[in-house]
């Protein structure tokens, strides 16, 4: 019997390599934490809180998506 182990990255050093797109998502949130690029105010922080907040139930409750009610007509026989 096998059992099957996830690839996990590489370690220097006990460090995990991060991907480009994962560097370039922490430079940006540093940016924001030290102030010189500004993040979203007002209406555009609810919409990007709630796009995100939405997101993230998706993913972890894929059933909520799911349609409760027979999609065929049951007026066709």
């Amino acid at each position: 019997m096998a059992i099957y182990r996830a690839p996990r990255a590489r370690t220097v050093s006990g460090k995990r390599t991060i991907s480009a797109a994962a560097r370039a998502e922490i430079e940006r949130i540093e940016a924001l934490f030290k102030g010189t690029e500004r993040g979203p105010t007002g209406d555009e922080a609810l919409a990007e809180r709630d796009r995100t907040w939405a997101q993230q139930m998706g993913k972890a409750e894929p059933q909520c998506d799911l349609p409760l009610a027979n999609p065929i007509s049951h007026d066709q026989h």
